[in-house]
């Protein structure tokens, strides 16, 4: 089910339908004004979902395995999701807290160095994307710490940034794109 447009005063008529148990799989809501709040708790079948988060009020199905949060609130205590594989999404270091079995992050805010914190608990990540936004190149090569990360996508908008952390680059193998705007 794809939802799009403008959302002004359709909480509850949205919430109404998605309160029964529908069975589907893949859920993707784009709204063109402020996010409703949301229970989806019910939608028991729901593995796939892109949507704008409201941390602490979008209530979230616990076998979800893919969440693409569109907007860029930082996530809350995503811990329940037990199944969650695969998580685009806004971080915050106090404030995000993630599942231990996610196996790809990709991070839509700026990486700073206590940002690294969030993501160095990941010890079963195999995938990151992340823009960074430091210039110490012994902050990037922390990630090495991270035992299953097989594929690591750099993305730099300062160009002093990837200047400064070039250092690093030939000492993380897991190093598979770079990009530099």
């Amino acid at each position: 089910l794809e939802l799009g447009g403008g959302f002004t005063n359709m909480q509850q008529p949205l919430q109404q339908p998605l309160q029964q148990q529908l069975l589907l799989r893949v859920l993707r809501l784009q709204y063109n004004e402020e996010e409703p709040v949301l229970d989806l708790s019910m939608l028991t079948q729901l593995e796939d979902l892109v949507a704008a988060i409201q941390p602490g009020r979008t209530v979230l199905p616990p076998q979800l395995k893919r969440l693409r949060a569109t907007n860029y609130k930082s996530v809350g205590d995503l811990s329940a999701l037990t199944q969650l594989e695969d998580l685009t999404a806004a971080i915050q270091p106090g404030q995000s807290v993630l599942p231990p079995q996610l196996q790809s992050l990709r991070v839509k805010n700026l990486v700073e160095d206590d940002g690294l914190a969030v993501i160095m608990q990941q010890q079963q990540l195999r995938r990151l994307r992340m823009e960074v936004t430091f210039e110490e190149p012994q902050l990037l090569l922390r990630l090495k710490q991270l035992p299953g990360l097989q594929h690591l996508h750099l993305e730099y908008c300062e160009a002093q940034h990837a200047a400064g952390t070039a250092a690093a680059w030939a000492q993380l193998p897991q190093l598979k794109a770079l990009e530099v705007t």
